[in-house]
């Protein structure tokens, strides 16, 4: 491939990481998504399609962490041929002009073996590559980049990839920047325990939800979300794919509107419900309730109705 040539509609294989145990859940949900050749492995799942396909399972995936999408697999018996082997990759094809890189090392081998050398080895032959293709090195960003492309060996070979999440699709928009570092694992718990259940399913039918521990309200925002069909990555501002050059734009331009559209009916079709449940009532003073928190702290409360309207679910 070079570069100029439109890459959106061919075929890539991709990887959606997710929590041990929760893989068959995760490929269950994979191909509700509409994803083909969808396998589980070990710590995810993985899947095929053209790029659109993996944009879908960023934004609508419950279950997943991160999405990677594969570049290569290379020969990585020692640092030489590691660089060699990135170098002859079509990374012209694969990062965005103008967007700006990182490499995450994981793992080692008997002559690899220190993350950051081998990450130092990646970056440096993407970067001579995308010189020889395009004349201009990208930048290096380490804190926040436009594409963090991801080195793992096993044995003497190396899976390169590029995080097409960015952040971990766990940490929802409604989390901040007072949620600790296990808000994201709350998460995948919550919904993992959902797809567990088919709460979805149940949802659907007129079944209610109640979490009589209800802490900060992370299970009531995922069944809530999952109540009105608001897609996980709805409202959140960064992606990795920004960095991705086969992302295509049109298509996720569609993606957002329909998924705004299933958000509007879902809320409409339960405020609906709602409305017809409360005129028929014989005691107007109460309410048809479908997911419900109890909590005796009323910080946790007042925390989880801050998740509620930041998920924009008040």
């Amino acid at each position: 491939m070079g570069e100029g040539r439109d890459t959106r509609f061919e075929d890539c294989e991709f990887f959606a990481t997710c929590p041990p145990g929760v893989e068959g859940l995760l490929a269950d949900e994979l191909r509700g998504l509409g994803v083909r050749k969808v396998r589980p492995l070990a710590g995810g799942a993985a899947f095929y399609g053209k790029p659109a396909a993996g944009l879908r399972v960023c934004l609508w995936s419950r279950l997943a962490g991160r999405v990677n999408v594969v570049v290569g697999r290379v020969d990585a018996r020692d640092g030489e041929a590691l660089y060699s082997g990135v170098r002859d990759l079509a990374w012209e094809d694969e990062i965005a002009v103008g967007a700006s890189i990182a490499v995450r090392a994981h793992g080692t081998n008997d002559e690899l073996r220190n993350t950051q050398f081998t990450a130092l080895k990646v970056k440096d032959a993407l970067c001579d590559r995308l010189v020889e293709a395009r004349g201009s090195r990208p930048d290096v960003d380490a804190g926040r980049p436009d594409a963090l492309i991801e080195v793992r060996l096993k044995g003497a070979r190396a899976t390169v990839s590029l995080d097409l999440s960015g952040r971990s699709l766990s940490r929802r928009s409604y989390l901040d920047a007072s949620d600790g570092a296990e808000a994201p694992v709350a998460v995948a718990q919550a919904a993992a325990l959902l797809a567990a259940l088919d709460a979805a399913a149940l949802l659907e039918k007129g079944w209610g939800l109640l979490d009589p521990a209800a802490d900060d309200g992370i299970l009531v925002c995922e069944a809530a979300a999952m109540l009105v069909d608001q897609a996980p990555g709805l409202v959140r501002d960064r992606w990795g794919f920004s960095g991705w050059a086969r992302t295509d734009a049109e298509a996720w331009d569609d993606m957002l509107a329909e998924a705004d559209n299933r958000l509007e009916a879902g809320l409409e079709r339960v405020l609906g419900a709602e409305r017809a449940a409360y005129a028929a009532s014989d005691a107007p003073d109460q309410e048809s309730v479908a997911v419900v928190g109890l909590s005796e702290s009323s910080p946790a409360i007042a925390r989880a109705r801050q998740h509620l309207r930041a998920a924009g679910l008040r």
